[in-house]
């Protein structure tokens, strides 16, 4: 089947179709909008190897790789991820790149993105919980052991993260608050 994405104005009017390359990305595996950022689809090819962290520009449909990830075996999805600033100028990214998952903090310079490391690889990264750009720190789930789960505050900036006294065995759920940045 081939899908196809369109914007069409509150008030009405024609669809702006989104135009990338689905032949060669034929997955959608995510799209988000968050406020203030721009709009984004993160494409997976057929064999889930190569992926691209897509913006789109609103007015015309066209795309541009904010990323490009790669695995020579698959490619996992982190759905809880980009997390965008309010300015829609940064943005924090999971990737297993390094070999296990790490967190990003991606900065847009231009048509390129820059990024440095939040959470570095091999410290349990499973999942953003909450953003907090008032803090400037990012919430997350991780445990480097398999069966249990922590829940950590980690400043943007880089630093030791700091455990917020919820530690669970077993399977869990959290959830940021969209307005008070509270768990």
């Amino acid at each position: 089947a081939t899908v196809r994405f369109g914007l069409i104005s509150s008030n009405g009017g024609p669809a702006t179709w989104i135009d990338w390359d689905y032949k060669k990305f034929p997955y959608v595996a995510q799209v988000r909008w968050d406020e203030g950022a721009p709009l984004t689809m993160y494409v997976l090819d057929r064999v889930q190897k190569n992926g691209e962290l897509l913006a789109v520009d609103e007015k015309t449909g066209k795309t541009h790789a904010l990323l490009t990830e790669h695995d020579d075996a698959w490619l996992n999805v982190d759905s809880s991820v980009p997390r965008w600033m309010p300015d829609g100028k940064s943005f924090v990214w999971s990737t297993e790149r390094n070999g296990s998952w790490e967190l990003e903090m991606r900065e847009l310079e231009g048509g390129v993105t820059r990024a440095h490391t939040v959470l570095a690889p091999g410290q349990g990264y499973r999942r953003v919980v909450d953003l907090d750009p008032d803090q400037k720190r990012v919430v997350v789930e991780e445990s480097a052991e398999p069966s249990q789960s922590g829940i950590w505050s980690v400043p943007l900036a880089g630093g030791a993260p700091q455990h917020l006294n919820v530690h669970l065995d077993g399977m869990a759920d959290a959830h940021g608050s969209p307005h008070e940045h509270a768990l």
